[in-house]
């Protein structure tokens, strides 16, 4: 049964309100307890699970991923990403001089030979999402696991 210090493995699939898929048939291993290994209002609909229930839940966007924030899209000049970068590729602030020090992962939205459009925002941010996830597995948490607060890999 899923409660505080367990592990628990999941299928997750995840669609919008108009059931349209996002996501599917990923799997997901958390430490369950409180260590904010999974968004708060799923796990807490995950307690007392046990192996092969199903849930679903709807997260409104302050429960996920956020809101889109429009900040977080930037026009740049081309010549400020790697070379490599292609539409689609995501680069960290900590590649891009003019944002040197941020933990930002931007996403290449929009590229030409003279600019690009990075986003920063999660590609499911401002989206109320629907998430099924059945339960696969459940064991006890071992002293490294909590300790680290999340699950070990290999165990």
């Amino acid at each position: 049964m899923i409660r505080k210090n367990t592990v628990a493995t999941l299928r997750c699939d995840i669609s919008d309100i108009a059931d349209h898929p996002l996501r599917q048939g990923d799997t997901l291993v958390y430490l369950h307890g409180g260590y904010d290994n999974l968004f708060p209002p799923l796990e807490k609909v995950l307690e007392g699970c046990s192996m092969g229930d199903v849930v679903t839940l709807e997260l409104p966007p302050e429960d996920a991923y956020g809101e889109y924030d429009m900040a977080l899209v930037r026009a740049e000049p081309r010549a400020c990403l790697p070379e490599q970068a292609i539409l689609g590729s995501v680069v960290s602030g900590g590649e891009l001089p003019q944002y040197e020090g941020e933990d930002v992962a931007y996403r290449i939205i929009d590229l030409d030979d003279e600019r690009a459009v990075l986003d920063g925002n999660h590609p499911l941010a401002g989206k109320t999402l629907r998430v099924r996830c059945t339960v696969l597995d459940v064991r006890a948490a071992t002293p490294a696991e909590i300790e680290s607060g999340r699950p070990v890999e290999d165990e």
